[in-house]
């Protein structure tokens, strides 16, 4: 299922660290409230792409967006990383 979503939904990134491209999920990272407050934004890439994303990593979007992961990414059940990024 997770294949699935990160073809439909995702987005071709570069991942610093990484040697091939990934893709990645977006989502503003606090669109939950309703109003967006900063240019911070949710990154989730699978373990299979990113084997271990640290604080600091940069990552580049295919379509000119770039962001720099901050905090410390944390692994979910469904074996995907999600990160807080900010705009680099």
């Amino acid at each position: 299922m997770s294949q699935g979503v990160f073809a439909r939904l995702g987005r071709d990134a570069t991942w610093q660290g990484s040697a091939e491209t990934v893709r990645v999920i977006l989502r503003d990272g606090d669109a939950s409230f309703g109003e967006v407050v900063t240019d911070n934004v949710i990154i989730r890439v699978r373990e299979s792409e990113v084997a271990e994303p640290v604080s600091g990593n940069e990552v580049n979007l295919t379509d000119g967006r770039d962001y720099t992961v901050i905090g410390t990414p944390l692994l979910n059940r469904r074996r995907e990383w999600v990160c807080e990024a900010k705009p680099a």
